[in-house]
């Protein structure tokens, strides 16, 4: 732990940014990519939370689409 102190974690905001958008898009591949991302995949926090979002509108069987991602933000009072 102490090795890591100072150094910037591995990040590509403007890829996590693609990976959402393109999941609001096509919100039948989020199924695909829970093989492969959590949130901490995101470096931003607002990621991760969209992201878990996201996971939460899935498994509600609820379409993704920044409509609904942005409601359910604002019902959990996390949409700034």
């Amino acid at each position: 732990m102490l090795a890591n102190q100072g150094r910037i974690p591995p990040q590509a905001v403007d890829l996590e940014e693609v990976v959402l958008g393109a999941l609001m898009l096509e919100s039948d591949k989020i199924t695909e990519v829970q093989e492969y991302l959590t949130e901490a995949s995101f470096y931003k926090e607002e990621h991760r939370l969209i992201y878990r979002v996201m996971n939460e509108l899935a498994m509600a069987q609820q379409p993704i689409d920044l409509f609904t991602v942005t409601n359910q933000l604002k019902s959990k009072s996390e949409l700034k």
